[in-house]
């Protein structure tokens, strides 16, 4: 069966059902879809199914870079053995409302997200320099990523002293026509033993505090500084390799309803109100942290550096949030001017 005749014969069906199997899992992936040249509008019946609608208006256009796509996935992702189907329904799981209204531009992302060479430089951990503050050289390795993760690359940030290691949190964007678009960062989980090394950075972390003021700016006290960090890092490099315009998407429902039917299917499983509540709790948390918490990361690193600005927040212009670069920029934070500095490797001042 080739790719179109599989996208519209079972892919499109799976995800009005909501569900798919993928390497024998069922996966929670569900969105409607309507073809206006074909007729065609699939529909889930169910009010609490809160799926986004595929609209395809230019059919033609949507296939051929839909077998274009898969065409690259396949070779890209062939150590995971995905059939063409699993990676049909797995290609609109990080797709935003204007992605599923504008899916030619959304694939032609994804073929450029693999394809684009920007960070290539990188694909072997490369040395940006000496951190004073941090007592570190700052480290970075550019990552192929699984199918299942929200791009096929990702940024892994490591300090070394050493034998010594920081972690910071690994950042998942793409590239796509001279832009990034930052998708999550995600920590890896911490160790009850932590080094002493790592003990010494997480204090030293804590100086992003520097130069925030917190009248006025409540909402903007509640990040993790290995986050602001990193995040300020990746601006940073982003830079150094001519990537001045970032956009952040925010609430990406099939990834969002996955989550969602995952953590209801255990909640279903519970042994009693206390676990139940746990689960809930877990649940608003980590769905917060996926949105909320990580758009705040980058707020927060647009507050202390004058030159970079959010040019729209999310359900302003479309979903996302949208940064620019202006160059130049000027920090009220020591920590984050130095990293700054050595990720893009351009003069950056400490404003008074």
């Amino acid at each position: 069966m080739d790719t179109v005749k599989q996208f519209y014969d079972k892919t499109i069906y799976d995800a009005c059902k909501g569900s798919t199997l993928i390497h024998g899992s069922l996966c929670h992936i569900g969105y409607n879809t309507i073809v206006p040249s074909m007729n065609l509008e699939l529909l889930n019946p169910a009010e609490e199914a809160m799926f986004p609608t595929l609209v395809i208006t230019n059919k033609k256009v949507f296939d051929e870079l839909l077998t274009k796509y898969i065409s690259i996935a396949k070779y890209y992702y062939k150590d995971e053995n995905l059939n063409e189907n699993e990676l049909l329904s797995l290609l609109f799981v990080d797709a935003t409302l204007d992605d599923f209204n504008n899916p030619i531009k959304f694939i032609s992302k994804k073929i450029n997200f693999i394809m684009d060479e920007t960070l290539s430089a990188y694909s072997e951990e490369t040395d940006l320099g000496y951190s004073s503050i941090l007592d570190g050289d700052i480290c970075v390795k550019c990552v192929p990523e699984s199918a299942f993760n929200e791009t096929p690359k990702s940024l892994v940030i490591t300090l070394r002293n050493g034998n010594n290691e920081y972690k910071f949190p690994t950042v998942r964007l793409g590239i796509s026509d001279n832009k990034a678009y930052i998708y999550t960062m995600q920590k890896e989980k911490t160790k009850e033993d932590k080094t002493d090394y790592e003990k010494k950075i997480n204090r030293s972390l804590f100086k992003i505090g520097e130069g925030f003021n917190l009248e006025g700016n409540e909402e903007l006290k509640d990040v993790s500084a290995s986050f602001v960090v990193a995040a300020n890092i990746t601006v940073g490099l982003l830079e150094r390799n001519g990537i001045t315009e970032i956009e952040i998407p925010s609430i990406r429902m099939v990834r969002w309803n996955n989550k969602s039917a995952s953590y209801e299917s255990r909640i279903n499983k519970a042994k009693n109100t206390d676990e139940i509540e746990e689960l809930r709790n877990e649940e608003n948390m980590i769905q917060a942290n996926l949105v909320d918490k990580f758009l705040r990361t980058f707020n927060r690193v647009c507050y202390h550096n004058s030159g970079l600005d959010i040019s729209s927040y999310p359900y302003e212009t479309d979903s996302s949030m949208h940064i620019i670069n202006e160059g130049k920029l000027e920090s009220n934070n020591e920590l984050l001017a130095e990293t700054y500095q050595i990720a893009s490797n351009q003069q950056y001042k400490k404003s008074m």
